[in-house]
């Protein structure tokens, strides 16, 4: 038979550990010049609450300042998460990709956890160059110009929409992607008519973030007299050359001769 006081007890000690984690976001692609935002995540994965939570990161303008605290207490209770935020622009100094780290740190009585997290970021560098030429670059009036375009990604990225229109805002074509050092080449016709024609274009296109980026060149055809048949008709001349010049010379000759003998006095005969 078992007594009211026959029992046992047993004792387990359970360490009580402070323990945090962090988690760092923002974009992953910008442009030098751009500010983007930087966000953090602390959450307490111990087992104690912590307070004094402070974050720091190198790479932020401004300190990181607080979006969401939870419930408001000042303490980051156990399984509690906050979110902070900070801004920063881009500069050429940051590197490619722009590297970061960030630190976040909590206590709990005299004890000091912390952790860390980083992001990488790539800077991107969007360009373009338009290339125009034309085929012949004279000729008279009636004859058929072909203007080429050659439209290249000079940049990093790919460019989406790209378009190429003139200085009327005629369209010549568009390129629904054209990809980092991808070289597309457009033509079209045109007729010279009486007057010299300068063809003004440019080509247009975003990134994948929406920035625009553009360039223009330009072609000139100039109008010339047609030709002659070269066979005496029609602007031609029979003589041409050394045998020009000196069918000249001979007319120069005969014109004087001819001057001399008629100012020389004529002898009268008189009849016997």
């Amino acid at each position: 038979n078992v007594g009211p006081d026959n029992r046992a007890e047993a004792t387990d000690e359970i360490a009580c550990e402070p323990r945090i984690r962090l988690r760092k976001g923002g974009p992953s692609l910008a442009h030098v010049g751009d500010q983007i935002r930087y966000s953090f995540t602390a959450r307490n994965i111990g087992n104690v609450d912590l307070s004094n939570i402070d974050i720091t990161d190198a790479r932020c303008d401004t300190s990181p300042r607080s979006i969401d605290d939870g419930n408001g207490d000042g303490t980051l209770s156990v399984g509690e998460s906050w979110r902070f935020a900070c801004d920063r622009t881009i500069t050429g100094d940051d590197g490619d990709p722009v590297h970061s780290r960030a630190t976040v740190s909590g206590a709990h009585g005299s004890a000091i956890v912390t952790a860390s997290d980083t992001h990488d970021l790539d800077v991107i560098h969007p360009s373009i160059d338009l290339e125009t030429t034309a085929d012949p670059i004279s000729g008279p009036a009636g004859t058929v110009v072909v203007f080429s375009y050659a439209v290249t990604n000079t940049g990093d990225t790919n460019l989406f929409a790209v378009s190429v229109s003139d200085a009327e805002g005629g369209r010549v074509g568009e390129i629904a992607t054209l990809r980092a050092g991808q070289t597309v080449r457009l033509t079209r016709q045109v007729t010279i008519g009486s007057s010299p024609i300068t063809d003004i274009t440019t080509a247009k296109g975003s990134d994948v973030l929406g920035a625009v980026v553009s360039d223009s060149d330009d072609a000139t055809v100039t109008v010339v007299a047609g030709a002659g048949s070269g066979d005496g008709t029609v602007g031609s001349s029979p003589f041409t050359g050394s045998d020009a010049d000196a069918l000249g010379r001979w007319i120069v000759v005969l014109t004087a001769l001819g001057a001399i003998l008629l100012a020389i006095p004529r002898r009268r005969t008189e009849p016997r």
